[in-house]
C-alpha cells in the first residue's frame, strides 16, 4: 500500500494545497510492513524447529508493527484526502478514506478524468 502513494507522491505534492504527502509516513510504512513479513517468516520457522511459546509472543509484536504500519498509511491517505479535496473542490468520503484508501482514490481520479 504505501506504495501507490509513494509512486505518486509527486502528483499530489504539485496540486494546488497546503498539505502535501510527506515522506515520513511512507517510510514508516514500509519499513513496518516490511518487519511484518519478516515477523511473519520467523515466526512460522521458529513453530516448526521450537515448540516453545515464543511464536505467539512474536504475534503480538507482529499485531503492534502491523498497526503502526496501518496508522502510517492512513496519514498519508489523509494527507492526500486534503490535498484532493483542495485543488479539485469534492467530497470525499472519510469512511471509504479509511477503509479503502488507495483503491478509492483511484476511482475518484478515474471519476475526474471520466468527466473531463
Amino acid at each position: 500500500m504505501p506504495f501507490w502513494f509513494a509512486k505518486n507522491q509527486k502528483i499530489f505534492n504539485s496540486l494546488h494545497s497546503k498539505i502535501k504527502v510527506t515522506n515520513l509516513p511512507l517510510i514508516i510504512a514500509s519499513i513496518a510492513f516490511g518487519a511484518s513479513f519478516l515477523l511473519t517468516l520467523i515466526r512460522f520457522a521458529l513453530a516448526i524447529f521450537d515448540p516453545s511459546p515464543l511464536p505467539e509472543i512474536l504475534d503480538l509484536y507482529d499485531a503492534v508493527v502491523q498497526i503502526c504500519g496501518t496508522v502510517a498509511i492512513l496519514v498519508t491517505a489523509f494527507q492526500a484526502r486534503t490535498i484532493l479535496k483542495d485543488h479539485y473542490k469534492i467530497n470525499i468520503s472519510i469512511l471509504f478514506t479509511i477503509l479503502f484508501s488507495y483503491v478509492y482514490f483511484q476511482f475518484k481520479i478515474n471519476q475526474l478524468l471520466e468527466n473531463n
